[in-house]
């Protein structure tokens, strides 16, 4: 009986939490930006729009943007780690990959809270944190994506795949052109977040009882797409 409540709370909350997370990222840039752009009395990078995500979120230095970052990716972090607990404890360890994939999500978490709570013109840590956040997130997907089920694993590995290639376009854009491009970062953070609603529509597919589904549900090998 026990087993039972704790899966129904687990499928409840990998079921409703990944559009959640996602709707709760797009609310703090939305509310973000406009909030960047009437304290800093215009666009804060000039004629270079859109801004980082960064900007929006740390500039001008006494702006009410960065309560709102800080809310916002505070919430983001209880739900992330949600998330990732219900995912984690309804499927099988599988030794080594477990481990990695685990770890990552939570070194995730910790540096995208720091990131959030360290703004980008007081130290350059608050780029390092927001490298070292997707970079984690992109360990754990990856490795949940080796692991996971056709068709779920090419939905997976494509988004994975997209989220790297915008990423370091974006990194390489200054280099190439002299400025950055970057909606490309829009994107390279949009998607690591949702990836997770793949987990949702898996489960949604993915009856408690059905012996062969993953999760309440049983860790699979890995298959082709």
């Amino acid at each position: 009986m026990a087993a039972t409540l704790q899966d129904h709370r687990q499928r409840k909350l990998l079921l409703w939490l990944p559009s959640t997370l996602l709707a709760s990222y797009l609310l703090t840039l939305l509310i973000c930006i406009p909030q960047s752009i009437a304290a800093s009395g215009g666009s804060p990078c000039g004629p270079y729009v859109p801004c980082d995500v960064s900007v929006y979120g740390g500039f001008p230095k006494d702006g009410p943007q960065f309560t709102t970052f800080r809310l916002g990716f505070t919430l983001m972090g209880v739900q992330l780690a949600l998330l990732i607990w219900a995912r984690l404890s309804s499927v099988q360890p599988r030794d080594s990959a477990f481990v990695k994939e685990a770890s990552s999500f939570v070194m995730a978490i910790g540096c995208l809270l720091l990131m959030a709570y360290i703004p980008f013109w007081k130290s350059p840590l608050h780029f390092l944190f927001a490298i070292l956040t997707f970079v984690f997130l992109g360990v754990g997907q990856g490795v949940d994506a080796a692991h996971s089920e056709p068709p779920y694993k090419c939905a997976r590995q494509v988004i994975f795949v997209l989220t790297m290639t915008c990423f370091f376009g974006w990194a390489v854009s200054p280099l190439l052109l002299g400025y950055p491009i970057s909606i490309l970062e829009y994107i390279a953070t949009i998607l690591p977040f949702a990836y997770f609603l793949t987990w949702s529509i898996e489960v949604a597919k993915s009856p408690p009882s059905d012996p062969n589904s993953r999760g309440f549900l049983e860790q699979v090998s890995v298959a082709p797409c």
